[in-house]
């Protein structure tokens, strides 16, 4: 994102400032109502993360960004390149005195903090992305860390730096590119002719790649820097020159529907193209934020909707909702929205991981994130980015920087620190999970994106009688070790990461569930197995419990003697691991063995699922524990 001048701040407090658009030092003309696009960003991602419910689609916050730095970038280097003042050394020392001051202190805070909540195993993973983080990174590292034995996101600090690593990445190819082709003939019309290639190729991998890879086309730069670039071909193309420019709501409607041509001079400002661009454009962004959700494929196609509402947005310059965008409110949010969008995951992680879950804990933890930007930004990023660049100061923001990075690459080698902890908490935290001989991944326990083809014939053993067949996700396939070695009589285990055991189970994230369910049902017809045992983790979005039944008695008329449903495993708030910890922090000692220590109540999910599956004649064993009913 683009650096703001000291002035800017001042002009947040102006009205009569920002509507005149007072021009920055670089000869570039400030906009308020960019800012303001920034804090809709900013809340739009906080919101997601924090009241996920309340705002399904608010990671497209992210991708508003993207447009805003590559419109911002692009008119910086462009300007500077048409006065023949472009240097490589003043792009990238603004660069550093934008992003580093406060990645500097976010980066150190989590890792400080990390020290005294993560366990070992967190902590490597820290250290990972400590080091992408400060070497802008983090979408690789985070790229090479998914698998379904990863982490989970929540657990990641520093998970939200991806995006800073996408940006970041761009900057160092565009501003070269620009330079190149900028010297020669007709300069904007064959930057603009690079800029559309680049999109086109790089959006066209990024629907495929969705649906082939949804982590890659998720994480690469390859397939996200056209968002980046359609916010720099506006600015490649003077405003005056767009053909939106002069797009107006009666030339699309009249020639189509001459009827309504006596009301157009009567609807005002929609009439405007301006206005009519602005407002298309807030509408897909907010039809983003309310129908997509987090089991989408995303990016894919959907990205085109608030991508394209940004660009439309940043093209309606003067319109009354651009105008309502630059109220002193919001351009201080946007002000600030750089290290409101650093503070808020960390703090959110570290809430969530070690604290009772409550309404008042999140509103607390964006709060006090929201406070500690205002304070980042006034006291941090104002000094150190005021005035001319000293070269004293570049170069020992670097090297604190490069220290953190090493520090990371220290944390993995050494084990995460784990003399931290005790090495009773450590074995009792620590769970080792032979992938190949112990759960069977990529050929009896199939990610989601595996299909029924990977099955290998191993996962039968037809010579144990009687036959048993365990039916599930991964929640049922951690249930496979322990059976095999006290039941002999366990013969067959077919699981599916991410999809539960119920006929007709259908997401679009996990293409695969419904095919590979209906082999599985295929394969108890081949079979005949004595008992069928159904075990999930049953709480998946889209989950329709009415087919649970129709389940069972599609088993039963296949030959299987009985259906055997298990309910959902006990859960914890956070995780075990991090419960063990917390439980140590707390007390001094190790957390018993039978224990309900931040243990969730699910009785009342069981309940459901209990009414569900016996409807139809499955056989639901009473639940062992502390919920015993």
């Amino acid at each position: 994102m683009r650096p703001v001048s000291n002035w800017a701040s001042a002009a947040a407090y102006a009205p009569s400032a920002i509507q005149t658009m007072v021009s920055d030092r670089a000869g570039l003309r400030y906009r308020a109502d960019i800012d303001g696009l920034r804090a809709v960003a900013v809340l739009l991602v906080v919101g997601f993360h924090a009241f996920r419910s309340s705002v399904p689609g608010g990671f497209v916050g992210v991708d508003i960004f993207f447009v805003i730095s590559g419109f911002l970038i692009t008119n910086i280097i462009l300007d500077a390149q048409e006065k023949s003042a472009f240097s490589f050394r003043q792009f990238y020392m603004r660069r550093i005195r934008r992003i580093f001051p406060a990645l500097i202190i976010v980066l150190t805070f989590t890792f400080l903090l990390s020290w005294y909540l993560l366990l070992p195993d967190k902590m490597i993973s820290l250290g990972r992305n400590l080091f992408g983080g400060a070497f802008f990174l983090s979408n690789i590292v985070l790229l090479n860390e998914t698998g379904y034995f990863d982490i989970a996101a929540d657990q990641k600090p520093l998970l939200h730096l991806w995006s800073l690593g996408v940006e970041e990445q761009f900057y160092i190819f565009w501003p070269l590119v620009a330079w190149l082709i900028f010297r020669g003939r007709h300069r904007r019309r064959h930057l603009l002719g690079a800029a559309c290639i680049l999109i086109l190729g790089s959006c066209a991998l990024n629907i495929i790649l969705s649906y082939l890879h949804a982590a890659a086309a998720f994480y690469l730069p390859i397939t996200r820097i056209w968002e980046i670039l359609t916010g720099a071909v506006l600015a490649i193309l003077p405003s005056e020159r767009i053909s939106l420019a002069s797009l107006r709501l009666q030339d699309i409607v009249q020639p189509r529907l001459p009827v309504f041509r006596r009301y157009f001079d009567k609807v005002g400002p929609l009439a405007d193209g301006a206005e009519f661009r602005s407002l298309v454009g807030i509408g897909l962004i907010f039809i983003s934020v309310a129908v997509f959700g987090r089991d989408d494929v995303f990016p894919g196609w959907r990205v085109l909707l608030p991508v394209f509402g940004t660009v439309l947005l940043i093209s309606g310059q003067h319109s009354w909702t651009n105008r309502a965008l630059s109220h002193p409110a919001l351009v201080y949010v946007g002000l600030v929205s750089y290290p409101f969008y650093l503070w808020h995951w960390p703090l959110l992680c570290f809430a969530r991981s070690n604290l009772p879950k409550s309404q008042l804990l999140v509103i607390g933890a964006v709060t006090l994130s929201f406070a500690l930007a205002c304070g980042t930004y006034h006291f941090i990023e104002k000094p150190l980015r005021g005035g001319k660049p000293q070269a004293k100061t570049i170069y020992g923001l670097c090297a604190v920087m490069a220290a953190i990075g090493c520090l990371g690459v220290v944390t993995i080698r050494e084990s995460g620190f784990d003399f931290r902890v005790p090495a009773a908490v450590r074995n009792f935290a620590h769970v080792t999970v032979d992938e190949k001989t112990e759960w069977r991944l990529h050929r009896c326990l199939l990610e989601s994106n595996e299909d029924s083809s990977q099955f290998s014939g191993d996962c039968v053993d037809q010579s144990q009688q009687p036959l048993v067949f365990l039916w599930g996700d991964s929640v049922a396939a951690a249930l496979y070790p322990g059976l095999r070695d006290n039941q002999q009589a366990l013969g067959y285990g077919l699981t599916i990461a991410g999809c539960p055991p119920v006929l007709g189970f259908a997401l679009a994230t996990r293409p695969y569930c419904k095919d590979n369910n209906e082999f599985v049902a295929a394969e108890i017809s081949k079979y005949r197995p004595e008992i069928v045992i159904l075990h999930s983790f049953w709480a998946y979005q889209g989950l329709n419990f009415d087919r649970l039944p129709e389940t069972v008695a599609n088993i039963l008329s296949r030959g299987a003697a009985r259906v055997v449903v298990l309910g959902p495993p006990l859960l914890w708030d956070g995780d075990l691991p991090q419960a063990v910890i917390q439980y140590y922090w707390n007390t001094g000692s190790l957390i018993p063995e039978y224990s309900t220590f931040k243990l969730a109540d699910i009785r009342p999910f069981d309940r459901v699922l209990r009414k569900k599956a016996a409807s139809r004649g499955g056989r639901v064993p009473f639940r062992l524990g502390p919920y015993v009913q």
